[in-house]
């Protein structure tokens, strides 16, 4: 990789997007099954490698909205930021965590509050 003194925003974004395809993607990656997420992407490690990276950077914040969404009892907001994030834990083969939230939602749809918190 040639690094370029980025000038702008835009040429931040670009040496940002470049750093993402040099990352090796692993054999195996704790949480997520790699042979599915690849089929998925037809084999593309590249594309696949930036998703993941993607979907940790937009995700680092998103169990906390879950949990402020719960305290403030908004029922819809709480359902819909764990359906978000179990569709794309479930396109990446995060299958674990999928299938976790997959639980939590019922648990909210259900009212069983106790339950909540460990999901989470």
């Amino acid at each position: 990789m040639q690094w370029v003194q980025p000038k702008n925003g835009t040429d931040a974004l670009i040496a940002s997007s470049r750093r993402k395809r040099d990352i090796a993607l692993p054999a195996a990656l704790p949480g997520i099954a790699i042979a599915t997420a690849l089929a998925r992407v037809r084999g593309n490690s590249s594309l696949l490698r930036t998703i993941i990276i993607d979907f940790r950077t937009q995700n680092l914040s998103t169990v906390a909205h879950i949990r402020q969404a719960v305290a403030a009892q908004e029922r819809d907001q709480t359902l819909s930021q764990a359906h978000a994030l179990k569709g794309v834990a479930g396109a990446i083969g995060a299958e674990t965590l999928a299938a976790t939230v997959r639980e939590f939602e019922d648990a909210v749809r259900g009212g069983k509050e106790s339950s909540f918190m460990e999901l989470l």
